[in-house]
């Protein structure tokens, strides 16, 4: 396998969290950077928590989640 990127960190991320909000649904859901860093094993170059706070941000943009 190749470099991983911050794309493809991105893309396993945005399964994880999606998958967790799938699996506890209708229960609300917390999660953080740190965490679905480490249950994906994925940590990006850059700041974690910025690059979570960025897809948490698109998601809800692009309908895939409601953020309150």
């Amino acid at each position: 396998m190749g470099e991983v990127t911050d794309r493809d960190i991105g893309n396993a991320w945005t399964a994880h969290i999606l998958g967790q909000l799938f699996s506890g649904w209708p229960r609300r859901q917390d999660l953080n950077a740190m965490d679905v860093a480490v249950a994906t094993g994925f940590q990006p170059r850059s700041e974690p928590k910025e690059m979570f706070d960025d897809l948490v941000m698109w998601l809800n943009d692009n309908g895939y989640l409601k953020i309150n």
